[in-house]
């Protein structure tokens, strides 16, 4: 629309503006600085000049500590997606792991219907920590299918029986079973061989509260940083700035006061 063109063009001047006046200024600032000093009594120029370093001194000491804050905050978000990203594939990976070893380990025991060491294979594997819940169903031909063995594991780390109904998450892994005979390298020609399939409800809690916790524990950093620069600042710039600059009001209120003076002491 007209208001965003204008927009985008007030801030292209905007910048043009700020880049010339930093370029005049980068150039000529030892000519306005001697300028300015010279509207001062004569008396005082060394210390006007003085002043004005400080000053200068100062806004650097600032800006040094905005970019170290600003390269440190930077290298601190790099870290954490790049931590993050590391995380998410080690989930991925041993989802799949778990997955692998269910299809192999738990098919003799729905073969041969033996439910205690089914249980006792998915209790197993639900002390992983990525690991929430583990149904075996059952299937065969003109029936639906039946719930071979659940387990679960509560929020305080109990495993228990699960629930009877299918697992409807949306992180949760569905695995194909086939009988004991079948080839897992080359799943595609047992299809006609598939006995049951197992769900895999996977919790992402362990990776949410170790993102979390490093999250908290990276902004915790960059607040005392901040505010260390912060004090570190207003030390310099009492000394250097603030205190000459009273001084200097101080000493003009006077003169003002007292026109015959004739200095700013």
């Amino acid at each position: 629309s007209l208001g965003v063109i204008i927009s985008i063009f007030n801030k292209v001047i905007d910048l043009v503006i700020i880049l010339f006046v930093t370029f005049y200024l980068l150039t000529d600032g030892h000519i306005i600085k001697k300028y300015l000093a010279h509207l001062f009594p004569a008396k005082d120029y060394s210390r006007i000049l003085l002043l004005f370093d400080n000053i200068l001194k100062a806004l650097r000491t600032y800006i040094r500590s905005q970019l170290i804050i600003c390269c440190l905050t930077g290298t601190i978000v790099f870290s954490y997606f790049t931590l993050r990203d590391t995380l998410e594939e080690q989930f991925a990976h041993r989802k799949n792991e778990v997955g692998k070893r269910l299809q192999v380990s738990i098919g003799t025991s729905v073969w041969l219907l033996d439910k205690v060491t089914a249980a006792s294979i998915l209790d197993g594997e639900l002390a992983s920590p990525e690991v929430r819940s583990i149904q075996a169903f059952l299937l065969a031909k003109g029936q639906s299918p039946s719930l071979f063995v659940s387990r679960e594991r509560s929020p305080n780390g109990v495993i228990d029986n699960g629930s009877e109904k299918e697992i409807s998450d949306p992180d949760v892994l569905r695995l194909p079973l086939y009988d004991s005979t079948a080839d897992y390298s080359n799943i595609s020609a047992n299809k006609s061989a598939e006995v049951g399939y197992i769900l895999v409800s996977y919790s992402r809690q362990w990776v949410d509260q170790f993102l979390g916790k490093l999250l908290f524990n990276r902004f915790v950093e960059i607040s005392v940083l901040n505010l260390t620069l912060g004090i570190v600042l207003y030390l310099v710039l009492s000394r250097m700035v603030i205190n000459p600059l009273a001084e200097l009001s101080h000493a003009f209120k006077t003169l003002a006061e007292n026109p015959q003076g004739g200095e700013i002491k």
